[in-house]
């Protein structure tokens, strides 16, 4: 419904979420960002088809090692924020 009204959001999805490699093979998302170390973060910077839709992908790992992978029609840059701060109004 969001897509097919144009409005913009932006979700965390799990690492194991499946989506394209470079080379066109299907793989869990957290492999394309492998090397990525706690308190790093990383932008992916070709949009990625998530359940059918083309979404921008940033991502970080917590102290503990905790993945926070967020999927975004807009903004990369900001993405990371908008999640952080929608968690701790949730929260």
């Amino acid at each position: 419904m969001a897509i097919r009204k144009k409005i913009p959001f932006t979700i965390r999805i799990k690492k194991n979420t499946l989506v394209d490699s470079f080379k066109g093979n299907r793989l869990h998302v957290y492999r394309l960002l492998m090397n990525l170390r706690p308190k790093q973060s990383r932008k992916l910077h070709h949009q990625k088809d998530i359940f059918g839709v083309n979404l921008w992908l940033t991502a970080t790992r917590a102290e503990d090692g905790e993945w926070v992978i967020v999927a975004t029609t807009h903004e990369l840059e900001e993405a990371l924020m908008r999640y952080k701060k929608r968690w701790n109004i949730e929260t």
